[in-house]
């Protein structure tokens, strides 16, 4: 604030001197003017004017506190050098102590008539006013006490504005002068060594005063009296100061003596302070780790319930994947839910195979709600087959090929299942084989430990799978199925491989195949079976299928028939509807049929809810030519189209010289998968694309035509037309081919839409003669081919075009009578052809069979060799096996000089008199079979005398 405008006076700051911030102060309160600095705002108070009231100032103290100098933004002190100012506060100035030679100058207002004896307090100092004056007794003359030298007086101090100063001269007879001035402060208590220090100046002062009045006059004896008594006052006060001094001292000291015990208390209860301090950090950090440790296992807790909770979804998903799991008809042959228990080991099996784990397999019905009928009686959840199970006669390979699968199925077991109208509660496996004699006598153990066998096999199943079992877990994304746990129908075929079966005649495990109301195919055991069926009913089809000479197989619910009336194919579909439990139907109508006789055995194949149909005859050949209404096949397409039907199939229905012009109106068929066409045209191929649009779901198309290729550039040129497609077999009908063995073949593969591999089968490059078919070999879509060489001129230069122009074929077949190595030098020739165009070339196996059976007897031989091609290279490996009957022909023995390195097998040792000079024979097998061992072991010495190092093997 700025005081120049305004009528306030402006703020003072107190000031105190004091020779250390815990002494007593020297002096009394001195005021100083605080400045209003406009530049930050505060009062200061200016240091020199400080310095004027305390010339020998050392520093500004507040309470045991340096008051600093301010400064400014790089800490630079201010100029001029200035000080806070602190309001209601007493500031104590820290002077420095004077030397004991210091004369202080009395001040201006001394006088000389001062009256000391009032005024004088040796304790406190002098009175409050800065000068106080006493007359002297105005009869006395006025003197000057001084010395010849000046010492201090010994109430000085420093540079204090007042003091006491008594100067002695040498007297004067006349004159008597004595002056004194006196000012004190407030009362203050000194040290005792200051005091000590101011007594003696005293003594010395006696004793010159008793010099003066040896000088005085006698009429002078008045004032040296006066002066006597009250110098002693002065020491009696002084004494009492020495007390009080030596007092405060001992107060002094037991105060610093309390305080130090204070402070080492302080210290000491600050230091366990720390210590408990540390302690309660380390329990604290402790109840931290182990909070944080609790927390982890929580974690792992949650973590491994988690886990185990997804482990369970995981193994509900793969279960429901393998219960819903729908198979063609033709891939069903055999049940598919089995599971493995653990046997007793025979003494033989010990000593055979000691480290081999034996087992026995079970077939489960698959029973639910699709076997139960109004009024069952019988329990409706999945339980072992009425069968008491089968060996298994290669358990290893067994494990490696359906480990998943069963680990499936055998978690299903134990932990139960309810889905897709299937139930197995948890824990089924106490009741899985209730009721079933055969089953526990075979397992020879009560029925209570029949879960611990469930958990050695599924323990034993876990550690022999270890290198999947991460896929089995949760690797995946948690609900990708490993390959085997769905069984493929080629994997489902191959199970009956693995089983010792003794009676070959009969379904394995004694069960019936059934078809549920969705279409899905089951296998159930005879109780349910029968449950679902009425036995007098499946009685009278039987009988009547036998005595129309056909077949019916009751367990796979097959039948094949031929009817030759529409009367007695009344009888068979009124049987058929009524027996209901034929799935597969395989019917020949063998008389002149009408659009009404279609329809009928269209709707008794619908309500015997038929899924695999097969249909041939129809029509007899006094018809041919005569215009056939187009809507004749209107019930058959109705057939295909009714939901439940999975395949259909159809051979020789018209004269092949029959077509039709427009597909007749057709519906979806969702449900069909399947479809055979077999030298039949009775559909322009228009139509047939208009019937192919209806089928979205077609997995397989199999089609013997003269068309084959315009089918395939229409399946390939609309992807949209087929999108599930897997398999395109299409055959050219026999009209257009010259020889049985040249029937031309293709096998399409697709993914996706997308074209994976064309095989050609039993393909005559001799009659290489139709435009389409070249077309088509030269297309460059082959990857497998099959090939028959009959020895024409152009066969090299059509053969070395088609591997040219298919530089991805992976596989190539020749059967030829002659030529092996010409068709050997032409493979490798094109294979470089192939390279030198810089195109990729996989790898290439050549498999060449050669069987002259056309020859003289005597000539006749059959040989195989086979030569593997490395990915982008011409270099081979060969190996080959002959077999020769009496002789060996010129073709053959050129073959032995050339590769006879690569033969591993000969099956004729008697025969190798014509070829061994041809023959490295540093290693082969020898097979033969004749009737006189004595001829074998002569032509064998013979060889080892011509081959000593080679390794020869001969089995007889």
């Amino acid at each position: 604030m700025d005081y120049t405008n305004t009528t306030d006076p402006p703020p003072r700051q107190l000031f105190q001197a004091s020779t250390s911030p815990y002494s007593m102060p020297l002096s009394e309160f001195a005021s100083i003017v605080a400045h209003f600095d406009n530049k930050s705002g505060q009062h200061i108070v200016l240091w020199r004017a400080i310095l004027q009231v305390f010339n020998n100032a050392i520093y500004i103290d507040n309470g045991g506190e340096v008051v600093s100098f301010l400064v400014d933004e790089d800490f630079n002190e201010i100029l001029p050098e200035r000080i806070l100012y602190h309001p209601g506060v007493t500031l104590k100035v820290i002077v420095a102590p004077q030397p004991k030679d210091y004369t202080s100058t009395p001040p201006p207002a001394f006088r000389a008539d001062t009256d000391l004896g009032p005024t004088l307090d040796p304790i406190y100092g002098w009175s409050s006013s800065n000068v106080a004056s006493s007359q002297i007794n105005p009869g006395f003359p006025r003197i000057v006490i001084a010395e010849t030298q000046d010492k201090p007086s010994p109430l000085a101090r420093g540079d204090f504005s007042s003091g006491v100063d008594i100067r002695h001269q040498v007297p004067s007879p006349a004159h008597i002068l004595f002056a004194a001035q006196v000012s004190s402060t407030e009362a203050n208590l000194v040290g005792s060594c200051f005091l000590k220090q101011e007594k003696q100046p005293y003594h010395q002062s006696f004793s010159k005063k008793d010099l003066c009045l040896q000088d005085l006059a006698a009429g002078q004896m008045q004032v040296a009296n006066l002066i006597d008594n009250h110098f002693k006052k002065v020491l009696v006060k002084l004494d009492k100061t020495e007390t009080l001094s030596e007092q405060s001292q001992e107060l002094q000291q037991h105060m610093n003596n309390e305080l130090h015990q204070t402070r080492r208390e302080l210290h000491q209860t600050r230091k366990e302070l720390r210590i408990a301090q540390n302690k309660l950090e380390q329990i604290k950090s402790e109840q931290q780790d182990m909070h944080k440790e609790l927390m982890e296992k929580q974690q792992q807790l949650n973590e491994s319930q988690q886990q185990a909770m997804d482990r369970l979804a995981l193994i509900q998903n793969r279960v429901h994947a393998v219960i819903t799991q729908t198979y063609e008809l033709h891939e069903y042959s055999i049940p598919r839910l089995f599971i493995i228990l653990p046997k007793e080991r025979r003494k033989r099996d010990k000593f055979s195979k000691p480290f081999s784990k034996m087992f026995r397999l079970y077939f489960l019905c698959e029973c639910g709600a699709h076997t139960k009928t109004e009024g069952s009686k019988i329990s409706h959840q999945i339980h072992l087959a009425k069968h008491d199970g089968y060996d298994i006669e290669k358990p290893d390979e067994f494990i490696e090929k359906y480990g998943s699968y069963v680990l499936t199925i055998l978690q299903m077991v134990k932990y139960g299942f309810i889905a897709a109208g299937v139930a197995l509660p948890a824990l089924g496996h106490i009741k899985i084989i209730e009721g079933i004699d055969a089953i526990r006598r075979k397992l020879d153990i009560p029925k209570a430990t029949i879960g611990s066998l469930i958990d050695e096999s599924i323990s034993f199943i876990s550690e022999q799978t270890a290198n999947t079992a991460d896929r089995i877990n949760l690797a995946l994304d948690g609900m990708e199925l490993d390959k085997q746990e769905v069984l493929e129908g080629a994997n489902l075929r191959q199970l009956k491989s693995y089983l010792k079966v003794n009676d070959a005649s009969r379904v394995l495990g004694n069960m019936y195949r059934i078809v549920t109301m969705e279409g899905h195919v089951k296998w159930v055991c005879m109780d349910h079976y029968n449950d679902i069926h009425e036995l007098s009913a499946i009685k009278g089809l039987r009988e009547i299928v036998q005595a129309m000479g056909g077949n019916f197989v009751v367990e796979e619910g097959s039948i094949t028939v031929k009817t030759d009336s529409s009367i007695q194919a009344e009888q068979f579909y009124a049987a058929l509807v009524k027996a209901r439990c034929a799935q597969l139907l395989n019917i020949e109508l063998n008389w002149e049929v009408t659009q009404e006789d279609l329809q009928a055995l269209a709707t008794a194949a619908t309500k015997a809810r038929v899924i695999n149909f097969r249909l041939s005859g129809c029509l007899s050949r006094d018809l041919v030519g005569v215009p056939i209404n187009r809507t004749l096949f209107q019930p058959v397409l109705e057939l295909m189209s009714n939901g439940v039907i999975q395949t259909v199939a159809f051979s020789d229905i018209y004269n092949r010289d029959l077509r039709y012009g427009d597909a007749p109106s057709m519906r979806d068929a969702p449900g069909l998968r399947e479809l055979t066409i077999t030298d039949v045209r009775f559909f322009e191929l228009q139509s047939f694309a208009k019937v192919l649009e209806h089928c979205q779901s077609l997995t397989r198309l199999r089609m013997r035509s003269d068309v084959v290729h315009e089918v395939f550039d229409l399946i390939r040129r609309d992807k949209s037309l087929l999108p599930q497609l897997s398999i395109l077999e299409l055959e050219q009908s026999e009209e257009y081919c010259y020889l049985d063995l040249s029937t031309f073949h293709l096998i399409i593969h697709f993914s996706e839409g997308r074209i994976e591999s064309v095989e050609v089968a039993q393909f005559a490059i001799s009659y290489f003669v139709n435009e389409m078919t070249r077309k088509f070999l030269l297309g460059g879509h082959l990857s497998k081919m099959s090939i028959l060489f009959y020895g024409d001129e152009t066969d090299e230069e059509r053969y070395m075009d088609i591997i040219r122009h298919n530089p991805m074929l992976t596989k190539l077949d020749c059967h030829a009578l002659g030529k092996h190595v010409e068709i050997i030098d032409w493979t490798v020739a094109a294979r470089r052809d192939v390279l030198a165009s810089r195109l990729p070339a996989p790898m290439l196996t050549f498999e060449g069979v050669s069987t002259n059976y056309e020859c003289e007897q005597d000539d006749e031989y059959h040989m195989c060799y086979s030569l593997e091609f490395e990915a982008n290279s011409s270099t081979f490996d060969i190996s080959s096996d002959i077999a020769p009957q009496k002789s060996i022909q010129e073709d053959l023995l050129r073959f032995c000089r050339i590769y006879g390195w690569s033969i591993t097998e000969w099956y004729s040792i008697l025969l190798l008199t014509d070829a061994d000079a041809s023959l490295p024979l540093k290693w082969m097998k020898i097979i033969d079979i004749i009737e006189h061992p004595q001829d074998v072991s002569t032509r064998f010495v013979q060889l080892k005398q011509r081959a000593p190092e080679a390794q020869l093997f001969v089995e007889l």
